[in-house]
């Protein structure tokens, strides 16, 4: 394997690395700003954490989550440039 290819790998693995990052910090602003669920949440009331979830993967909410989610990606580009 080249270098050239092993720095590819790493590029796409980076990518896919920020994308996810961003998506799950976008579901978490948004159930911690509109659902009022906080970090501990997640260990106390863990079922409760998987409802607001599972609530929160609606149609009406997509446009803020998606909004918060190309707002990281697009600052993780910038900060990646600098």
């Amino acid at each position: 394997m080249s270098s050239r290819n092993a720095g590819s790998f790493n590029w796409y693995l980076d990518l896919l690395l920020m994308a996810a990052l961003s998506a799950v910090s976008s579901l978490a602003i948004y159930i911690g700003r509109y659902d009022r669920l906080n970090s501990w949440d997640l260990l106390l009331h863990p079922q409760l954490v998987l409802q607001k979830l599972l609530q929160t993967l609606q149609p009406d909410r997509l446009p803020f989550i998606l909004g918060f989610y190309f707002f990281a990606v697009y600052e993780f580009g910038i900060s990646d440039e600098r």
